[in-house]
Parts: structure tokens; sequence; C-alpha cells
């Protein structure tokens, strides 16, 4: 074992940890960044924020405290365990997954919302284009004169008289 690490006991066993130092040079900046990112957590916490993007914030506020406790407790000398920086992570991992997988139910959800939506609407535009071109086909089978309706070189419809003027059923001249 190196002069710069210690055996711990932990639940599993024991493990190397660091050894103890004097907290004064260290301690102040980094218990002010904990601090000012627990401050953050607890700003964002609001209770405007939905559940599953408050939920990691408030496991990272509740777990951050004890985590920070622990690690002022291990570097001087007063706790013979580290597992409880680990747990913490852990149980913030599966917070902020636990938001993921709803947010991302929730996005499937709507998604699945505006298709329906945007097939109905287009079922309705269908249904309008159906009756406007049964009313275009009446009027223009309506017309006695030859009337043929061309896609560049394709003829895409021929009404009564054109069938009759070419001596042959309408579905055979169109297309």
């Amino acid at each position: 074992i190196s002069h710069r690490v210690r055996s711990f006991q932990s639940l599993a066993g024991p493990v190397l940890g660091p050894v103890s130092a004097p907290l004064g040079p260290f301690a102040v900046p980094y218990i002010a960044a904990i601090a000012g990112y627990l401050v953050y957590v607890a700003r964002r916490g609001r209770r405007d924020l939905p559940w599953h993007r408050r939920l990691p914030l408030q496991v990272a506020l509740l777990l951050l405290l004890p985590t920070l406790v622990n690690d002022a407790l291990l570097y001087s000398d007063r706790l013979v365990t580290i597992e409880l920086a680990g747990v913490g992570l852990f149980a913030h991992v599966m917070a902020i997954s636990a938001g993921i997988f709803v947010r991302t139910s929730e996005l499937y959800t709507d998604l699945e919302r505006t298709v329906d939506v945007r097939t109905a609407e287009l079922r309705v535009r269908e249904r309008e284009l159906s009756a406007m071109l049964a009313v275009r086909r009446t009027i223009l089978d309506a017309i006695p004169d030859t009337v043929c309706l061309l896609n560049g070189l394709r003829v895409d419809y021929v009404n009564d008289a054109g069938a009759k003027f070419f001596g042959q059923a309408a579905g055979d001249i169109a297309g």
C-alpha cells in the first residue's frame, strides 16, 4: 500500500481510499462549490417544474449533503467507509433515468396524438377532394362535346361524348 492510500472497511470488504488530510486549504472551496450547486438545485427544484424534472434535482439535493459530510469525515479520519458517495450517485442516475423515461413516454404520446389529428385532417380533406372530383366528373360528363384531360402525353380522363367519338370505352382510352 502506498503512503497516499489506506485501507477502508466496506460492506464488500476492505477497499483502498485516500489518507486523512488537513481540510483547511481544500475544504472551503470544496464546500463553497457544493453549497453553490445545492442552492442551484434548490432553485431549480421549484414546484412549477413537472415531477420528472424535479425528481433528479431533489435526489441531488438530498444526497449531496450526506455525501459532502461523508467526504469531510472521510478526509478527517472519522469515517471508515466510502460507500455513501457511490450509493448517492447511483440513486441520482436512477432518478435522472426515471425522468428521461417519463419524458420519452410523454413525447411519444404527444407524437401519436399529433399523428392521429393530422391523419383525421387528411381523411377529411380526402373526402372533400373526392366530392369535388365527383362534381367535376358530373359536369364534364354532361358536356355534349368531347373533353379529354391530358397529363403530358397521357390521357387521364375522357367524357362520355369523347368515348362515343373514339368508339371505345372511356376506361380503355384513359391511361
